[in-house]
Formats: structure tokens, sequence, C-alpha cells
């Protein structure tokens, strides 16, 4: 039976606050409802720009600056006061109201107030103490300091939540006077801000220390701070003021990267370079590295490399095993250990992100793309569909009670390809994907494809199924199959008998007729002690006198391995995909030969998939569509099939698939024509595989390194980076003698 590891990861919702520009008050109220909300240190605050500012020296407008910061972070929700969220395109069912939220307890139907977890570091009020060796601070500054403090520190709002300061300081917490020593993170101080997110692991690929030097009364600054340390950063945040008090803590702050990185000194966007210049030169700490620009979360094209990329946040994390029955498979959610139970299944208090994998369903999605908007639709088999989203973490469950149960269809990647295409385009499965499909699954998945789809065995298939018997002598299929394991009798064995008990063979005897003379197979359940030859009809006697001399075991393809012409072509759909899924990735989403139609188009590819970057899923998958010949010549019409899939689905990856080992001079020029237009403005790239790198057992770069001496630099040029454009044109350089394209931004997210 079929079971499917379900991985679930617990965290709090993520709000992003979408305030006026320069409006001070909705700000300081961002910062008091993030007090009082489990997780509320890493949401983010998103000025809604209707024109950039100049200090964000770009030539975005202030609309795209928004979207870019909505794209990164990706919030459950965004809260609002004022500002019109439909103007920014953003979901009505996705909005809440700050004003709303501060003024129930409950906040909603939405969110968990950090009450429950002072109740629960109440109850164990000396362990918690002495675990943390911290003092408790509830920080207040008076006049220009006040919203700066509550920056830093956190603010406890008035109204229903205004028990939660009591509740502070109740579990130990002490009010005290901002002084400017209370901004050294090296302090062991816990405000009401961190508390709040404390049991919250961070996974960021980075988390950089930096200096930030403010205006504590600047709009701008204050945001700017607030989101560098949503974004995963370690700050010192100093108002210039008393840059010369702090000097010493800061520099003792910035010591750990300062030989390896320089020490970070980032420049609020309000200072004056020469005022922030002065007062960076009081800090005793070299090397230095002093910016004079923000990091940019809101630019897609440079975020990963200011490190400005949302970090992922988590309270807890396991793995289960669901059993599948019928196509469906239930599991339970997690939930926070302080917070009582809520049967709402309306609300949602936190999510869940759920990780699919399994080694017993190779069909099962493993990435889900954006948009995709009724996701709900493609994996709940019944209840609680609308509370199921999409972000780039995966799927996504709202829940507000312990260990609620779900009950899930096997999403497959025919199902998320037709939910991804609609309303666009209608999505089928053609037959000869049905046998690629049929294969990969009696195989185990692309993985497990590689002695399948060698060159020799897939030639070796194809004489079988014309052979009169339809069979094959197993000395000669061993023989075959240890050839291409390098004459090793293990893996020869191994593979055998995996396709044995998966039902790719088949084995029985092979025994001459006494009256044709023609070769017979056999099942061993259909062995009598008369046989009838199914070439000459007639009926003879099994060889028991003399069975060695006229018998052989003997094999035989099943299912999609008997088809003929190379089984459609499965073979070869089969080895690029294993190909891609190796390439820098753990995970893929795939469909074989599948049909795209609407009204006026139909497109056509033998296969289709999602690849995602391993470590980079906070970037969108990449679509990739796939032509394949087993041992034919690309065509004409194959291109223009190809280039009309790139013009309606721009940035998509084309695949050119062949089992041959080199390519004609006329397919060479062929493709060559077409991946120079997909080079322009980066709009659609080619990737060529050959029999090279589709029979490797390490797959490219690494099969590259015994060629020639460019290929060999070509393959080193991979060494600790890869990206899918990068595949693509070094596979042009070697196969369609192309030259390195110099302008392709090969080192980015994908």
């Amino acid at each position: 039976m079929a079971r499917i590891t379900v991985r679930r990861r617990l965290r709090p919702l993520r709000f992003a606050f979408l305030v006026r520009p320069g409006d001070m008050h909705e700000l300081r109220l961002a910062f008091q409802l993030c007090t009082v909300l489990w997780g509320g240190k890493y949401n983010l605050i998103i000025p809604a720009y209707e024109r950039a500012p100049t200090s964000f020296n770009t030539r975005k407008s202030g609309r795209e600056i928004v979207a870019g910061y909505i794209d990164n972070f990706q919030p459950d929700f965004v809260v609002v006061e004022k500002v019109e969220p439909e103007r920014f395109g953003i979901r009505a069912d996705r909005v809440r109201r700050i004003r709303e939220m501060l003024q129930d307890e409950a906040f909603g139907d939405v969110g968990v107030s950090v009450g429950g977890f002072y109740q629960r570091a109440y109850d164990k009020t000396f362990a918690f103490v002495l675990r943390h060796k911290a003092s408790l601070v509830n920080v207040r500054a008076r006049g220009e300091l006040r919203r700066f403090a509550a920056c830093v520190f956190g603010e406890f709002p008035q109204g229903p939540h205004g028990g939660l300061e009591r509740d502070f300081e109740t579990l130990g917490g002490v009010r005290v006077e901002f002084t400017p020593a209370l901004l050294d993170p090296e302090k062991d101080n816990l405000s009401p801000l961190q508390i709040g997110s404390k049991g919250l692991t961070l996974i960021a690929p980075w988390r950089r220390r930096a200096a930030l030097l403010l205006d504590p009364q600047s709009f701008d600054d204050l945001v700017d701070c607030w989101n560098l340390r949503a974004l995963g950063w370690r700050l010192f945040p100093v108002p210039l003021t008393f840059v010369g008090q702090l000097a010493l803590p800061i520099a003792k702050f910035l010591a750990p990267e300062a030989a390896k990185f320089g020490a970070v000194i980032l420049k609020g966007r309000s200072l004056a370079i020469d005022a922030f210049e002065r007062a960076a030169a009081v800090i005793p700490v070299s090397p230095r590295n002093t910016q004079t620009e923000m990091p940019r979360a809101w630019a897609p094209e440079v975020r990963q490399a200011d490190q400005a990329d949302r970090p992922s946040v988590r309270a807890a994390e396991d793995d289960i095993e669901a059993t599948v029955e019928k196509g469906a498979f239930s599991f339970k959610t997690l939930a926070p250990n302080f917070e009582p139970f809520t049967p709402n299944l309306r609300r949602a208090s936190w999510a869940n992100v759920i990780e699919l994998n399994s080694h017993d369903t190779p069909s099962l999605a493993r990435i889900f793309p954006r948009p995709i908007e009724d996701v709900g639709e493609v994996v709940s088999r019944w209840r609680g569909m609308e509370m199921v989203h999409l972000s780039s973490e995966g799927l996504t469950i709202f829940d507000s009670a312990d260990g609620q149960t779900h009950e899930w269809v096997v999403p497959t990647g025919v199902k998320v390809f037709r939910a991804w295409a609609k309303p666009r385009f209608e999505v089928s499965v053609s037959g000869a994907g049905r046998l690629t499909n049929r294969l990969l699954e009696i195989l185990g998945g692309p993985e497990r494809t590689r002695t399948a789809t060698h060159p020799d065995i897939i030639k070796l298939f194809d004489e079988i199924t014309r052979t009169a018997s339809r069979s094959i002598r197993g000395d000669v299929l061993h023989g075959r199959l240890k050839k291409v394991h390098g004459n090793h009798d293990v893996p020869t064995k191994n593979v055998l008998t995996q396709w044995l008990e998966r039902g790719a063979l088949a084995v029985g005897l092979q025994i001459s007729c006494d009256e044709c003379g023609q070769e017979n197979w056999y099942a061993l359940e259909d062995l009598r002690n008369r046989l009838r030859c199914g070439r000459c009809l007639e009926h003879y006697p099994f060889p028991g006198l003399s069975p060695f001399r006229k018998t052989n075991w003997a094999y035989r393809p099943l299912g999609p391995f008997s088809v003929e012409g190379h089984a459609h072509g499965a073979f070869t759909v089969a080895a690029a995909i294993r190909v891609l899924e190796r390439f820098a990735s753990d995970r893929i989403t795939w469909v074989p030969s599948i049909d795209l139609r609407s009204a006026d188009v139909h497109l056509e590819a033998d296969f289709a998939l999602f690849w995602e970057r391993k470590f980079r899923r906070s970037h969108p998958p990449v679509v990739v569509f796939g032509e394949c010949k087993t041992f034919g010549a690309f065509q004409d019409k194959d291109v223009k099939k190809m280039r009309a899939l790139g013009q309606y689905f721009p940035g998509a990856v084309l695949v050119f698939a062949s089992m041959s080992s080199t390519l004609t001079a006329d397919e060479i020029d062929t493709l060559a024509r077409l991946a120079r237009w997909g080079r322009q403005k980066w709009r659609t790239p080619v990737l060529v595989l050959t029999q090279r790198e589709l029979a490797s057992s390490s797959g490219p770069p690494h099969c590259w390194e015994n060629g020639s001496s460019a290929e060999k630099a070509i393959a080193d040029s991979f060494r600790g980076r890869a990206s899918l454009r990068m595949l693509c044109d070094a596979s042009q350089q070697i196969h369609l003698a192309m030259q390195k394209s110099s302008d392709w931004p090969h080192y980015d997210s994908w």
C-alpha cells in the first residue's frame, strides 16, 4: 500500500501592514498590534507608495515597489487602516483592518495573542527565568523617541489588549525608562516584542549583523529598521545622536563578522551622507563596509544579492507517514502548545506549511506553482478547502484547532498543471503520455529509470518486440544488463529483481514448436503437458524428456516495455525528466505528453514540468516544456511547436532531448536559430540534451568533465553555483557550437 510522507511546519501567520507613507500614527498602531501578536516581530510594514521615493533610486513606480514587497514577503493577510488595498490588487478576503483587530481581544478571525504564551510562561516562571537568564523589560520613552522605542522594543496597546501589559509584568517584566544602553543586542534583556517571538526559529541562508544609523523621527528609517529585522538581519539600531555613546558596544557587536565580510554599517535613508560618514567614522571597527543604500527587498532582480529575501519562520516541524487509500490520505496538523482549543473551522489562527514526498507514488506533485487561486480544490477532499492556500513555501493550511484532521486527495502533476493553466487552457494527457506515466510508475519514479533508459537497453526492448516470441533468453538479458553496469553482477541482479517485482518483466520458458520449429514463450502458470504453438496453432507435447535441450528460461517485457517504437518515446521522456530532477533540484512536478487547448489555440509537448532550485524556494518555480526523440531527428515542425509554447509562456525553458549521440548539421542549424531567438532579453532559454547527458549516471555538468578542454572548463564553471539558465547556455555551447552568452543572468535565482 502506498504511503506519503507529510512534512508539517507550524508557523505564526504572516501579516503585512500597508500604511500611508509618512503616517506616524498608523505606523505606531502597527507596532502595537505586532507587540501582542504571536510572531509579530517577523511581520512586514509596507508604505503604500503611489510614487517611488527618490531615496529608492529606481525607475519603478510606487505600486511596483509595493508589489515587490508583497511578492517577496507573501503575507497571509494584509492589514490596513486608511489605505485602499484594492488599488494595489490585493484580494478582499485577505484584508483586515488595524483598528478592528486592536478592538477585538481575538483579533477578529485571524492571529494568535501572546496572552497564551504569557500564561504558559507564568506557569513555569522559575524554569523560564533560569533558562533565559534575562531581564524582562517594558521600555518606555518620551517625546521624539517614543515611536523609535515602540519599533525596537514593542509597545502595548490600550483597550481590549491592555491587560497583556499587566500579564507581562506579572511574568516578571519591569517598566524602565529608555536609555541608549538598552539598544545593545548583546544585553540579556527581553522586551515585549522579543518575548512574543520566543521559541521561533528563523530559517535564513544568512543572518548578517549590521549597525543601522538612523533618525528616530523619520518614518522611512523606522520602517526600514523594522523590515530589516523581520527579514532576518541582526540589527543594532542607533539614533545618530547616540553613536558616540555606543561606539564601543557597536564595534563589539560587529566584530564577529568584521574580519570575514567587513563590518556593515547602514545609512538610514533620511540621513545626509556627510553626517552619516562622520558618525560611522567614530565606530572603532575595521575593516568596515559602509552602505548608503538599503537592501532592496522590493526588487526581485537584486533582493537575493542584497540578502533581503524573506526567511522562513518555524515554531515546530516533523514528518509523519500517511497511508494512501483509494487515492486519498489523511493527516493531522500541528498547533502551538500554549493556545487553548478553539474549534472554529473558519478561523485562521496559525499556519501549517505542508510538504509531500513519496517513494511509492511517482506522479505525486511536489511543487505547486503560483498562481493557482483555488489550490484547495486540487488537494482537499471535502472540508476546509478554502483554508488551504499557496505561497512560495508550498501548501499552507490556516488552522485554529489542535490536532485538526485534514483529508486530501493525492495531488498529481496532471491535476496541478490543469489548475495552473486554467482558465487559459484545458490540459489533457495523450495516449503516449499515459504510457510514459505507467512506465514511470512501474519503475518507481524518474530517479530509478537510468538502466531502463540506457540506449542499449532501449534498443534491446525494441528488438524483443520484433521477435516471434516477444521474449528474450535469461542469459542474453543478463549479459546485456551486465554490460551496461560495467560487468558488475550485483547492480545487474538488483535491477533485474526490481523489474520482476514491479511487473516490468515476466519470467517464463522459451520452447520450440515440434511442428513448425518457431520459438514460443509461455508464462510459468501456462505450462501444460501439451502446449499450443502461437505461430502454427498446432499442439505439441512439453519436452519433458530433454528439457534442457529444447527449453530456456526467458523473460517477456510487459506493459509499456512491450510497446513497439521504443514505447512511443516514453524512455527518452523518462530520461529527460530524470536529468532535470537531478540537476540542482530536489523536487519537481512533472506530467508526460500534454495537450493544451483553448478556443483557438492548440499546443503540445512531450513532457512538461515545474522545476525548483534546491534551497531557493523563495523564488517561483520554472516551467519547462520538452520535445523528445529516441533516435530520430528534430524537424522544423518540432521547433515551430516549441517556439509557440515559448511565445505563450514567456520565460519557460524549452528542452530538446535526443537519445542520439550527436546532432546532425541540419538539427544544429535549426535548434541554434531557436536558441538565438530565446536569448533575446532572456525570453525563452533552450536546453539541448543528447545521449551524453541522458545516459550518464551523474548527468550534467559532470558528464562533460572527461570531454575536450573547453567542455571541461564549462563543467568547472558550475562549481559552487548552478542555475537552469546556466545549464541552457552550456548546452548551447557544447551541442550547437554557440558562443557563451555574456548578458544572461546565469547566477540568478534559477
